[in-house]
């Protein structure tokens, strides 16, 4: 893996918080971003703006989970989104960097909106058209015309990738084919979809592997298969290699039932580390080694 890249934002928790921290493509230079005070606030899903200067996350100091945006400059963040009785999930910045798409449970389900940077123009892009339940992880390609998002329609359907205009036309299904997914990133360079996905069969969170496809859902690989759980790939800034987080070091690969104790539950997530490796699943390499949860890493 060469070229330059930007450091690896992510967050790690214990049992009572979660922060958001920084780390370089090597494992080094450990910065923490944010400084939870409070037992019980999460600040999660971190994603870079394009400039590199603000990180756009979730969290739920103010009460409900809400979209809130860091300056790395002035180390001042805002909060962008307001939803009352609900909650906002997993911003994702446009290329231009001037809007911010994320998914809002208003009581009815996920459904997709965008606002702008400076917290105007919030706008919901309807999908009752395609008979969705429930929307997730939406993400800009390499256009700012168009997002991609995660679509559940039934349970008898896996979850699958599709793209729609941002005026709300021209929906176009993806894919994959045969495999339900979850979270995804597109790459910069090329537009190859990273994703994270399980057979249709499988009964356990730890049966989710990383693929790769194209941008128009052909040519599907594998790149991890494991016990454990791979998920969350992101691009890195080279978008070529590809972070993510997996429990591949830990001994409990499986997802715990509901049954469980919440000891239990705590002992599987602290088992996960950040990784990356390359576009062939080649060469892994652990960044993190702690005995907090380290998720949802971005570069």
């Amino acid at each position: 893996m060469i070229g330059k890249f930007r450091d690896i934002v992510f967050s790690s928790a214990n049992d009572n918080d979660e922060d958001i921290y920084t780390i370089d493509i090597n494992g080094k230079n450990l910065s923490r971003l944010t400084q939870t005070s409070d037992k019980g606030v999460s600040n999660r899903t971190p994603e870079w703006s394009p400039s590199g200067k603000s990180i756009a996350f979730q969290s739920n100091c103010g009460g409900n989970p809400e979209i809130y945006i860091l300056n790395l400059v002035s180390k001042e963040y805002r909060k962008l989104t307001d939803t009352p009785d609900g909650s906002a999930h997993h911003p994702a910045w446009s290329p231009d960097g001037k809007t911010i798409a994320y998914v809002a449970d208003t009581g009815k389900g996920f459904e997709l909106y965008t606002i702008k940077a400076d917290g105007t123009n919030q706008t919901k892009i309807s999908l009752e058209n395609l008979g969705a339940t429930n929307i997730f992880n939406p993400c800009f390609g390499q256009s700012s015309k168009y997002i991609y998002f995660v679509l559940e329609v039934d349970i008898e359907h896996p979850d699958q990738l599709w793209r729609i205009d941002l005026d709300g036309s021209n929906p176009k299904f993806i894919g994959p084919e045969g495999l339900s997914i979850f979270e995804f990133d597109i790459s910069t360079s090329d537009n190859t979809i990273v994703f994270d996905a399980k057979t249709n069969n499988a009964s356990h969170l730890g049966d989710w592997d990383i693929y790769t496809m194209n941008s128009d859902g052909s040519n599907i690989k594998r790149l991890t298969s494991l016990k454990a759980m791979s998920s969350r790939p992101k691009w890195l800034s080279d978008g070529k290699t590809i972070v993510f987080h997996s429990n591949r070091f830990g001994k409990n690969y499986h997802q715990p039932s509901a049954n469980d104790p919440l000891e239990t539950w705590i002992q599987w997530w602290n088992q996960f580390e950040i990784c990356i490796m390359d576009e062939r699943g080649d060469t892994v390499m652990r960044l993190t080694n702690n005995k907090l949860r380290d998720l949802h890493p971005d570069g």
